[in-house]
């Protein structure tokens, strides 16, 4: 998606979710069991995160970073990572 994801919006999709902007909404990637499925963009700052089965959403006074960064499940539980060179990290 090119653009912003603002609150009050809300993406699903089978599999990867990339935001060409600002993710400020809902997202659910891999819906409903996809554990592969990445959620990218260039400031992540969900109201909530879905990830095939697992949800996630920010503590409380959380500050996004003013860079790229990329969700994945790793180990059983959603992890977010800075997107370098390009290329999400390894899983």
């Amino acid at each position: 998606m090119l653009g912003d994801v603002n609150p009050g919006a809300e993406i699903v999709a089978g599999g990867d979710i990339m935001v060409w902007g600002m993710l400020k909404g809902m997202v659910h990637a891999g819906y409903p069991d996809n554990e592969q499925a990445l959620v990218c963009s260039l400031y992540l700052s969900p109201v909530q995160l879905r990830i095939a089965h697992l949800l996630s959403r920010p503590p409380e006074g959380f500050e996004a970073q003013p860079s790229p960064e990329v969700a994945m499940i790793r180990d059983g539980q959603i992890v977010v990572e800075t997107w370098l060179n390009g290329r999400p990290p390894r899983r």
